[in-house]
């Protein structure tokens, strides 16, 4: 399987963790709102690489059972290559073990009437989490 990278959604209690990216001049997405994730390494899976990104940018450790939903859309920095979207809900212990990594300004739950208003959420995961949305 080729893909470059993978966002997740993590949801707890109807509302969404969101990381502020950090605001660097040519960062992709600078000072916007996005959701942990982040290119692969090696083989990973999608899911494997989701639950090492939230580790580190969060300090939550899911499982593969904390997946609920996956989908493959093209990658945002270059169409051509794959990235996979998920979802998964978590805990409120895993909230209160969040330890907030180097990268990004900040974190917050958002609901999704917020989330889908703000405009410095990246506007690709508004689509893809619509998509969810409208599966479940």
């Amino acid at each position: 399987m080729e893909f470059n990278g993978a966002k997740v959604a993590i949801i707890f209690e109807e509302k969404l963790l969101m990381q502020l990216r950090d605001n660097t001049q040519g960062l992709f997405n600078a000072n916007m709102w996005d959701f942990p994730g982040g290119g692969r390494k090696g083989d990973e899976s999608p899911v494997e690489c989701a639950i090492r990104e939230t580790q580190e940018e969060f300090g939550i450790i899911l499982n593969k059972y904390s997946f609920v939903w996956e989908k493959e859309y093209p990658a945002q920095k270059d169409p051509k290559q794959k990235a996979y979207f998920l979802v998964a809900e978590v805990s409120k212990e895993d909230i209160e073990s969040i330890r907030f990594g180097s990268e990004g300004q900040g974190w917050r739950l958002m609901d999704y009437e917020t989330f889908f208003e703000k405009e410095d959420v990246i506007p690709a995961l508004k689509i893809r989490l619509e998509d969810y949305l409208a599966e479940k």
